[in-house]
């Protein structure tokens, strides 16, 4: 080889050596260069810093000993060794090194092998920190295995539909629709779906629209009829919704068995019929009053006792202006905060008429509102009665005041020596009565008594009753003939 070519061939080396160090230097990735044994002989900058070596040759006078030095796990290093022997190159091998300080970081090795013209095989490396790949991967495994926990142990049936077809579906599923997954996977939706839904939809063309939808519109949400794979039905809520997985399109769909929930929805129905058909044909009015206190609805006897012709007339109407005029800031309920208000009222009606009522109000919650519900009835017959009864009670008790005074003077007119005593015995009697305690009807019964408890009297001869003398022997055997006749009798 002439002078030139040799100087042309060192150029050429001088420049790969030149490009060489340039990459080496500027790596992003940690590169380093040491013997099989285990000793470093260069290292690049993103090596000294990512491992808190002050320098290049502070990492060649520090690390001699690789597999004990820099290796965590020094038997790692005998399997990376036996591997790039075997080889002459490792890749992506998983380790963990050891920083100047002692802390620990998880890496990935790449190594080649060379044998140079020193007669030492040299290895020449590179790695990088995998530390937060690895703990982002560590949360994406757990965040998977969480989500697919839930879409398994869901209570609902999801499942994923795409190109005309269910492609998965979890364990709920195949309780819910009562089917084999081999039986569901593959199927088209309409396949557990009736011919038509109960408004009369056709099924396969409804189930078209509402796919369609939630490609195009977003999320879609409806009630279903569904059947399960022996052909019996459940109602179900849908819903539907868009995603894209790894570039593709889908269809997810949860399906909620609401069989239950529709049963007693219908039963409340039912039992909500039944009671407005009690209130409407109740004798009864009822109405309820919001607690601003205006009227919301009136039953049939209701809007007939206000004398209103329909029950449009007294929604929104003010409750006072038909009941218990006299109280509007003092409801009992609403003003007074008491539970029960039970008495009686007087109802105006719109032709300006007042009939007595007795009521009952209290307060109920109905569809998540607090109202108060008013019962009453038209008492005008029992009000008439009760004062008749009430005059009936007065002249009775008259009657007898003026029997028992009649009674008693004829025992004063028999005996006028104790004329008188009769009515203060009664009036010392209701004197101690009262400071006992006792009820007026106690008293009165008690005056009565005291009044006529000398009525034995009128039994007795006037001459012998009023005799001034002594009374004879033929008095006093007279006197006991008369005891013993009236005994007898």
């Amino acid at each position: 080889m002439d002078e030139m070519s040799r100087k042309q061939n060192a150029d050429k080396l001088q420049t790969d050596e030149n490009h060489y160090r340039i990459i080496f230097e500027n790596a992003i990735e940690c590169i380093f260069e040491s013997t099989l044994e285990g000793r470093v002989f260069a290292a690049n900058p993103a090596f000294v810093k990512m491992l808190g070596y002050d320098s290049e040759a502070d990492v060649l006078q520090s690390l001699t000993d690789l597999p004990n030095q820099l290796w965590v796990n020094s038997s790692e290093y005998a399997v990376f060794k036996q591997m790039i022997e075997n080889q002459g190159y490792v890749k992506g091998y998983e380790c963990e090194f050891k920083r100047k300080n002692g802390e620990k970081i998880l890496i990935s090795l790449n190594a080649t092998i060379s044998h140079p013209h020193d007669g030492q095989v040299h290895l020449h490396s590179s790695f990088e920190d995998i530390s937060e790949r690895k703990l982002a991967e560590e949360k994406l495994r757990g965040n998977e295995l969480k989500y697919r926990t839930l879409y398994e142990s869901a209570r609902s049936a999801i499942l994923l539909f795409s190109e005309g077809r269910w492609v998965e579906c979890n364990e709920t599923t195949l309780v819910v629709f009562g089917c084999t997954r081999e039986q569901i996977v593959g199927e088209h939706p309409i396949r557990f779906s009736p011919y038509k839904q109960p408004d009369g939809r056709i099924s396969s063309e409804e189930a078209i629209k509402k796919i369609n939808l939630a490609y195009s519109q977003g999320p879609q949400f409806f009630e279903w009829l569904h059947c399960r794979a022996d052909g019996s039905l459940f109602d179900a809520e849908v819903s539907l919704k868009c995603m894209k997985i790894e570039g593709k399109l889908y269809i997810q769909c949860i399906v909620w068995d609401i069989t239950e929930r529709k049963r007693a929805e219908r039963a409340l129905q039912e039992s909500n019929m039944n009671l407005m058909k009690l209130l409407n044909s109740s004798l009864f009015g009822v109405i309820t009053v919001s607690l601003n206190k205006e009227i919301r609805w009136a039953n049939p006897a209701a809007i007939d006792m206000i004398g209103a012709n329909s029950l449009d007339e007294l929604v929104g109407k003010k409750c006072y202006e038909h009941f218990c005029p006299a109280k509007i800031n003092n409801c009992p309920i609403i003003d007074n905060k008491q539970r029960i208000d039970h008495s009686e009222r007087q109802l105006n009606r719109k032709d300006g008429k007042q009939i007595p009522i007795l009521k009952t109000v209290t307060e109920i919650e109905l569809s998540g509102e607090q109202l108060l519900l008013e019962t009453f009835i038209d008492i005008t017959n029992e009000s008439r009665y009760k004062n008749e009864l009430e005059l009936s009670i007065q002249k009775l008790s008259k009657r007898l005041d003026q029997t028992m005074n009649a009674i008693s003077k004829i025992g004063e007119l028999r005996d006028v020596y104790t004329a008188g005593h009769q009515k203060r015995v009664a009036k010392l009697a209701c004197a101690i009565a009262q400071e006992m305690g006792l009820s007026e009807e106690v008293i009165s019964n008690i005056s009565y008594g005291a009044l006529i408890h000398d009525i034995g009297k009128i039994y007795i001869a006037s001459d012998i009753l009023n005799k001034p003398s002594k009374l004879s022997n033929f008095d006093f055997k007279l006197f006991r003939l008369m005891l013993n006749t009236d005994m007898t009798l």
